[in-house]
């Protein structure tokens, strides 16, 4: 069950991600001096190079420097720093009236509220026009506010100090040039993914369509050329983008972190990026089955507990949360798992949400399977409830409120 939101930031803090395998390896040449199976053979015309990062010399327009993506969520979760706001046109919609657009931009539109929340209170307020007019049966998107990405570029341009909102255009232009990302979709695309220096081939494991990969070398201009044709040959298909971007996904944010702090690392040193170390780190985050949340997943094995049948956990979750515990304080609660995974016709992850991960922790503090079970099948119970009352397909308001119900409970 999914909660349909607007694409918002922020999205929930894993743990930190770091790479099992280092390996020395002699300097690698600027990403854009490699072509052959890049998505660009040479940076574009007003390719910005960043300066050196310094976080303490930055200066932002939002209330805190922006350090990173990821801080930034932290923030966001714990109070310091307030939210991008949500938009109220990420649905496309006939009537509606005030678009804004940016100068020379084709394919970028930006809500009144977008504009005004965002933008009117900062230097880039008279970077805005009119955007052209449309019939009043043209259906318009908010692209600030159902995109992701523009609100992760808008962050980096604060965090960066860049003088213009170069990296909207850029964005603007990819979309104009490439299929948009199908989301969680499986679509036919030509992917891409990051070279490998030291097996000289993409890493197997993560694919990324080429809208999103072109974003990310504009949004992160020093990892231009990073990304190459994971297939030879380039030939479309079906696959699903591992970047991604849904509410509440996990991966998505590990793997940007890691890109980011590539490239902020590399900028640091005044250096090329340590593409080895990346390919490394993203090998390792990927090379494991994707947790799909509460969605059903036939014909799985899955991590399940002795005591509890019914606690099925994926590999992803199972990683983060209980072996940590196993290797370390250990107890009867994490070890009460079977050593193999079982195979279930049909069934969820259970450990996904901080909530059940708060509770599982706890139960293991106490040594209190009990606790634990009660927790599980209350959840269970609630679960099938609300399930049953979506399947009679009630009214649209009805909807929204037991998917809201849901998310205290999953």
């Amino acid at each position: 069950m999914t909660l349909p939101t607007a694409n918002t930031l922020p999205i929930p803090i894993p743990s930190e991600t770091s790479s099992t395998a280092e390996r020395r390896r002699s300097p690698m040449p600027p990403p854009h001096a490699r072509q052959g199976g890049s998505l660009e053979g040479s940076p574009p015309k007003g390719y910005w190079e960043p300066p050196t990062f310094n976080p303490a010399e930055q200066r932002a327009t939002l209330d805190n420097p922006v350090v990173s993506y990821r801080r930034y969520s932290e923030d966001v979760q714990q109070g310091v720093v307030t939210a991008l706001p949500e938009c109220p046109r990420t649905v496309a919609s006939t009537g509606c009236y005030g678009w804004l657009t940016l100068p020379q931009t084709r394919n970028f539109d930006i809500c009144p509220d977008c504009y005004d929340a965002t933008f009117a209170n900062t230097q880039f307020r008279h970077s805005f026009v009119p955007a052209p007019l449309r019939g009043a049966d043209t259906p318009v998107t908010c692209d600030f506010g159902s995109s992701h990405w523009y609100r992760v570029a808008w962050l980096m341009t604060i965090k960066y100090g860049i003088p213009d909102l170069r990296l909207l255009k850029g964005i603007a232009a990819i979309g104009a040039k490439h299929q948009q990302c199908a989301g969680n979709r499986e679509a036919n695309r030509i992917w891409y993914s990051i070279l490998d220096p030291y097996a000289k081939r993409p890493v197997p494991t993560f694919a990324v369509c080429p809208n999103c990969a072109k974003t990310i070398e504009v949004i992160l201009p020093n990892l231009f050329g990073a990304f190459v044709e994971l297939d030879a040959p380039a030939i479309p298909t079906r696959g699903v983008c591992d970047m991604h971007f849904t509410p509440g996904r996990k991966r998505f944010l590990k793997i940007f972190d890691l890109l980011e702090s590539a490239s902020d690392a590399a900028l640091a040193r005044q250096t090329p990026p340590n593409l080895q170390k990346l390919a490394d780190q993203i090998r390792d985050v990927t090379i494991t089955p994707e947790c799909m949340r509460d969605e059903p997943v036939p014909g799985r094995k899955w991590h399940v507990m002795e005591s509890i049948p019914e606690f099925t956990v994926c590999e992803e979750c199972f990683e983060e949360v209980v072996l940590p515990i196993v290797e370390g304080e250990g107890g009867s609660v994490a070890r009460n798992f079977f050593k193999r995974r079982q195979e279930r016709p049909m069934a969820t992850c259970q450990l996904y949400s901080d909530r059940m991960r708060d509770i599982f922790r706890k139960a293991c503090r106490r040594d209190d399977l009990g606790y634990l079970d009660d927790r599980v099948k209350e959840r269970l119970d609630i679960e099938a409830s609300i399930k049953t009352k979506l399947a009679e397909h009630p009214a649209e308001e009805e909807t929204r409120q037991l998917l809201e119900e849901w998310q205290k409970w999953e």
